[in-house]
């Protein structure tokens, strides 16, 4: 889902009341404890088919052409368009966050994880096993192997334990990280849970995140549908503010709580597949290029919760955004710069070139543009 929705989807809780009787009589449970179950299910193993839906008014570009000619991947810390082709690339990009698309997904806990996304007769897979990363796609033959530092569970401790404020040695409880969400949420959030209703032929308890009226921002609220049985989210809603239906959703089709065969993460790319290796480097190290890496702590952050504007650093702008052309036709020109506009996102380039991103209205990233 769009990066700039995930910060709030995590950390932007407030206290609400118990859960009232739901229609599928499932157990009275606060916030806090939901918040909990949702934690303690990165240890979770099940499958299923996964549906996403977008409808966030995203700028018409041409679709991709290549000319029949395999892609090329862009090299590490590249901010070159996957194609080479301007907007024809772009235009691929959006087209992954319109409309729908099916996909597969395996889970067996945080380190064996197996992401099978379907386009037409066309595949791309991502499998995660331990430290090993592979991204493939059908379309070109082509896969990207990239070797990790430590697996995701060691990452996740790590960054568990730095941000509750505990000791190197103890990894924070569930219940721990559930209250310390809601309590530093409560600021910017009313928070409320639903009566629970099936997702997948599943019972779920229904979270909704809304924004306190003091917030600029263009989402209207967030539901999450939370598995009652072992508290894997099994759909998320994102609402825009004026917008009629959902501008962004996930939600299992069908769901397995059962451990997937060890055999799915164990992936080989097929005979004449062009194979690219990459290796995460060391953090503090200077990359090759001497660039800066892009994560999403990288640049300026202004603001607290839903209206927080993120400066976007300058080797990480893509390079269309600095293409005066393809500017022009995803852009309107507004004081100051040049506005592209989603539902959930806008992101302003200013005439000296900065970039700024946020969930936010257009005259919040004009405020903070004419900061300097």
């Amino acid at each position: 889902m769009p990066a700039v929705a995930v910060p709030a989807m995590i950390a932007a809780y407030a206290l609400g009341s118990p859960l009232a009787a739901s229609a599928t009589d499932l157990p009275d449970k606060t916030p806090e404890q939901v918040i909990a179950m949702i934690i303690a299910a990165e240890d979770a193993a099940f499958s299923g088919n996964l549906r996403m839906t977008a409808d966030l008014g995203l700028p018409q570009l041409p679709e991709r052409d290549t000319g029949g000619q395999p892609e090329v991947p862009p090299s590490e810390g590249s901010t070159e368009s996957p194609s080479g082709q301007g907007d024809a690339g772009l235009a691929e990009k959006f087209a992954m966050l319109s409309g729908t698309h099916e996909a597969r997904v395996y889970v067996d806990g945080p380190d064996k994880q197996r992401f099978q996304m379907m386009e037409g007769t066309d595949e791309e897979d991502h499998v995660l096993n331990g430290t090993s990363y592979w991204r493939y796609s059908s379309a070109d033959n082509t896969a990207v192997h990239t070797t990790l530092r430590q697996p995701p569970s060691e990452v996740k401790d790590e960054a568990k334990r730095h941000w509750y404020g505990g000791s190197s040695e103890e990894v924070p409880t569930p219940d721990q990280l559930a209250e310390k969400l809601v309590n530093e949420a409560e600021p910017s959030t009313t928070f409320a849970v639903e009566e629970g209703d099936t997702v997948a032929g599943r019972d779920v308890y229904t979270l909704r995140l809304t924004p306190k009226p003091e917030e600029r921002t263009l989402v209207d609220n967030i539901t999450i549908d939370v598995d009652a049985e072992i508290g894997t989210p099994l759909a998320v809603t994102i609402q825009a503010i004026d917008q009629e239906g959902p501008a962004f959703g996930l939600e299992y089709t069908s769901f397995t709580a059962e451990t997937p065969e060890a055999a799915l993460f164990d992936f080989q790319p097929p005979a004449g597949a062009t194979v690219t290796e990459r290796t995460v480097p060391d953090p503090g190290s200077k990359p090759e290029d001497g660039k800066h890496g892009c994560g999403m702590h990288e640049g300026v952050m202004d603001g607290e919760g839903w209206d927080t504007v993120h400066r976007v650093p300058e080797q990480c702008v893509p390079a269309e955004l600095k293409d005066p052309a393809l500017r022009d036709r995803m852009a309107t020109k507004v004081d100051g710069g040049y506005l592209i506009h989603t539902s959930l996102v806008n992101v302003l380039v200013t005439e000296d070139g900065r970039v700024f991103v946020g969930s936010v209205p257009q005259d919040r990233l004009q405020d903070v543009a004419g900061k300097g």
